[in-house]
């Protein structure tokens, strides 16, 4: 039987786990913590998407 080359379930399937850990020295707000969680998630969003 010959595969689809371009049916998607054909397709490998790659899970990538970033255990990341951000220190952050003093306090902030929840406003200033969200938007730190932003960046980092924006910025492997980015590097992920420019990869594929």
């Amino acid at each position: 039987m010959a595969r689809d080359e371009d049916s998607p379930e054909d397709e490998p399937v790659v899970n990538y786990y970033f255990p990341v850990r951000v220190e952050v020295v003093g306090t902030l707000s929840d406003v200033e913590v969200q938007r730190i969680a932003e960046h980092v998630f924006g910025e492997f969003d980015r590097e992920l998407t420019t990869r594929i």
